[in-house]
């Protein structure tokens, strides 16, 4: 809604609630539904899903059409997503963006011309959106106990193709994300190792390609055994196990 329609709106308001007059009722009526629909009007988005093929799809975010419209359904996310600065996307679009984002290498210059957005906008969606997710979901990535998580099974694949020990189901590892140098307490984030400022993160990958398990972040300076103690990773390792618990405890032993 336009800044001269809401003018005109508040005054015919005004207008109709200081006139004692029967006769405006139905016009006032009129004026509150008229001004509580127009400010919840729909933002305006340049992208429309049912536009691309499945090709496209897959190439351009990794999921085809349906899963795109399946991810939206389970995410249940409002219809509206509205940003600290007042910048209004639908969840789709938002949704959108964060998978286009994430299809590496993406700047968001590159996606400027795709959403037709300018580059602040592109990126305070892109944050607000994994932040709501974060929120709702990020839990999951602190826990091992997940149905599709078939450790058994994940360990018989894995020593199918050749591996020694029977009882592999994932691979954990530690990786350090560079930051900018920062202004105080340089030394905390300073990776003697990768020689570089930074902060490592912990994950558990699984055979099937998804990230079981994720940690951090935490001070670059400090070692990856730190790291495996603080994220009790291998307490958590001896809950998943078979029916008869043997997968974890030997997991655990063999410091998977």
């Amino acid at each position: 809604m336009t800044a001269a329609k809401k003018r005109r709106l508040r005054e015919d308001l005004f207008y109709l609630i200081c006139n004692d007059d029967d006769d405006h009722d139905e016009d006032l009526e009129y004026l509150l539904l008229d001004t509580y629909q127009s400010g919840r009007e729909m933002p305006n988005t340049y992208i429309n899903v049912e536009e691309f093929s499945d090709e496209d799809c897959l190439e351009l975010f990794r999921f085809s059409k349906q899963d795109l419209f399946r991810l939206h359904h389970c995410l249940a996310l409002p219809n509206i997503i509205r940003c600290y600065n007042r910048t209004a996307t639908t969840s789709m679009e938002g949704l959108l963006i964060v998978l286009r984002r994430l299809v590496y290498p993406n700047r968001l210059c590159d996606l400027r011309e795709f959403f037709k957005r300018d580059e602040p906008e592109i990126s305070v969606i892109f944050s607000t959106m994994l932040e709501m997710l974060h929120g709702r979901f990020g839990h999951l990535l602190d826990m091992l106990d997940h149905a599709w998580l078939d450790a058994t099974g994940f360990a018989d694949a894995i020593h199918s193709k050749g591996a020694p020990l029977q009882n592999v189901w994932g691979f954990v590892d530690g990786t350090a994300r560079p930051i900018a140098r920062p202004s105080h307490n340089q030394r905390i984030v300073y990776s003697g190792h990768k020689r570089t400022y930074c902060l490592k993160f912990q994950s558990v990958v699984t055979p099937n390609g998804l990230i079981a398990n994720l940690f951090g972040p935490i001070e670059g300076s400090r070692h990856d055994a730190y790291m495996l103690a603080e994220s009790q990773l291998l307490q958590k390792i001896e809950n998943i196990a078979d029916g008869n618990g043997e997968i974890g405890r030997a997991s655990c032993r063999e410091r998977v």
